[in-house]
């Protein structure tokens, strides 16, 4: 038990670990989850609304501070320090991840709850379960939690066996190509062998606690640099490479088998399509349809991707369709935008100096509010707040397309000068 309590924390803290930071990889994402999360309570508790509506506000400190602190208890878990301390704030986070998980299963709401960014989704049903097994999970750890002593001979040989064995089952399942295998393989296998050495050779508490800071500051400065830049992976439909024609086009359309319900002297029976015209002849009447899907539609991987006109005229097809150089500046919220960003944006796209270069504005406020930023250099349309938050983190947002394909993505706080664009990508 002891053995197989100390491969209990060890994967725990890997778990939490990676979960932080992935969500550190984005946390503008994260915090546009848990503001959905917020909004939607309030439909469901409205004497709260208020409180509901602080938080909505201040979703982004709220996320960095919970991506912080599961990226620090899963260091802890593994380095061992603050062992009470740590697994009273993991039953605290566990409690409320599985309250907004049942919440979604319960209420088919915020049907991506963002536990893992952006990087890996799961269904409601699959994120409440993995919540409930963790949580079990924390309590078989903390009752045998005095089984905690330092491994001995050759109970290190066992332990690091079983990580092995571990990383191997990961491995297997891991869907991310022969680089994301070799990189999980590392890290499973790395961090195994760190605690394994720190809980057989009884490294001194000072000096886990020192690795403990330094690295809960690591952490937190990875997860403030994607706040005040564009995520370091995108993990997101319009990323890099994205053909957008494409990308707004419907996959599968599924399959869905109609049926139906059919009663006759008190009798009912269900029946296809091609049989309800012969059992209405016989007097059986219409009393339910059902839709049984056989195969799910395939959404478009760039949904919701629906540009307006000022007269409600639709122009995406005509945006997408464009041959040559295009950049699209991108602002779900005026209001919130950066008015230096915007100065930034302006200035480079004058220096471009490119009479091929074709310039959209996309916003979700009005346009006349959206235009006033643009110093009548290029033309706002308007494109729902979700995928221009998806397309581009910053606000404002530059994306640069070839013939409908994205080339590159910039924050308005780190643009590249005129000749650095024109050098990399030939325009």
């Amino acid at each position: 038990m002891k053995i197989f309590n100390h491969a209990l924390r060890w994967f725990v803290g890997i778990f939490f670990i990676f979960s932080g930071t992935v969500k550190a990889i984005d946390p503008i994402g994260t915090s546009i989850k848990m503001g959905e999360y917020f909004t939607v309570f309030t439909e469901y508790l409205p004497a709260l609304e208020g409180l509901f509506n602080f938080m909505a506000d201040q979703s982004l400190a709220i996320a960095i501070g919970m991506i912080i602190l599961e990226i620090i208890l899963g260091i802890s878990l593994i380095l061992g320090t603050f062992t009470g301390a740590t697994m009273f704030a993991l039953f605290g986070l566990m409690i409320v991840f599985t309250i907004l998980t049942g919440f979604t299963v319960v209420t088919n709401k915020v049907t991506d709850c963002g536990c893992f960014g952006d990087f890996m989704k799961l269904k409601p049903i699959e994120t409440f379960s993995k919540d409930v097994i963790i949580t079990i999970v924390l309590v078989i750890m903390w009752l045998l939690r005095k089984k905690w002593t330092q491994l001995k001979g050759r109970e290190f040989a066992v332990f690091m066996s079983i990580v092995a064995l571990t990383t191997l089952i990961v491995a297997y399942l891991w869907g991310y190509g022969p680089a994301g295998t070799v990189n999980i393989i590392a890290v499973l296998l790395g961090s195994g062998l760190i605690y394994g050495i720190i809980h057989a050779k009884g490294i001194s508490k000072g000096i886990t606690v020192a690795a403990l800071a330094v690295l809960s500051i690591v952490g937190s400065a990875f997860t403030f640099r994607n706040v005040f830049n564009l995520p370091i992976i995108d993990f997101r439909a319009y990323n890099a490479g994205t053909d957008m024609l494409a990308c707004t086009k419907p996959g599968d359309p599924g399959e869905t088998v109609v049926k139906f319900v059919v009663e006759k002297d008190g009798k009912t029976q269900t029946v296809d399509q091609t049989q309800f015209g012969a059992v209405s002849k016989e007097g059986w009447k219409y009393k339910d349809r059902i839709d049984e899907v056989i195969r799910e539609a395939e959404l478009p991987k760039c949904k919701d991707f629906l540009v307006v006109t000022d007269d409600g005229e639709e122009i995406q097809e005509e945006i997408l369709n464009h041959k040559g150089y295009s950049i699209w500046v991108s602002s779900h919220d005026i209001d919130k935008s950066s008015k230096e960003g915007f100065k930034n944006v302006n200035t480079l796209i004058r220096n471009l100096k490119n009479p091929t270069l074709k310039t959209v504005g996309l916003t979700a406020t009005t346009i006349d509010q959206a235009s006033t930023m643009s110093e009548g250099i290029y033309e706002f349309y308007n494109l729902d707040a979700v995928p221009i938050k998806t397309m581009n983190r910053s606000n404002p947002g530059i994306t640069l397309l070839k013939d409908g394909v994205i080339l590159e993505k910039y924050h308005h706080a780190h643009l590249p000068t005129a000749e650095e664009i024109k050098a990399e990508h030939g325009l």
